[in-house]
């Protein structure tokens, strides 16, 4: 079983369209065909801009991260973000960090301009065996 991690990119995606990449992602984790994770601070990020979402929206997004079988993994430690911040922003640095500490094959975000850049994927590749890639394009490939 493929083993992603699940940027908050993803869950805001998938809330305000139920046949997109990222939607068609966690339903695969939904019926168990991927694992997928997330981390407390991924949590905190979903939750933060709520105010900017619809009724509807919201809804759908607390059913998203309540319903689709997500592991929460264990933080990353501080020397582990502060290190991540090397190669990425420092706002995404506890992402990258927890994805690295996770072990999973995959990050799947939709925010191309900090996490595709080559310092990242540089970063994430010899040591750490994952890749960095957008929902739809990964959807397509397991398709």
């Amino acid at each position: 079983m493929k083993k992603v991690f699940l940027d908050s990119s993803i869950f805001f995606s998938a809330c305000r369209s139920k046949s997109g990449g990222a939607s068609n992602i966690l339903m695969r984790c939904r019926k168990k065909e991927i694992q997928g994770y997330i981390s407390t601070h991924v949590i905190f990020e979903i939750k933060k801009p709520t105010h900017l979402l619809s009724q509807k929206e919201k809804q759908r997004l607390n059913f998203l991260v309540l319903q689709f079988k997500l592991e929460i993994v264990q933080e990353p430690t501080v020397k582990e973000v502060k290190n991540a911040t090397k190669y990425i922003k420092r706002k995404d640095a506890p992402i990258l960090a927890a994805a690295i500490k996770s072990k999973v094959e995959y990050l799947i975000t939709l925010d191309r301009r900090d996490f595709m850049k080559q310092t990242v994927k540089d970063y994430s590749k010899p040591t750490n065996h994952f890749k960095v890639l957008k929902s739809a394009k990964i959807y397509r490939s397991w398709i």
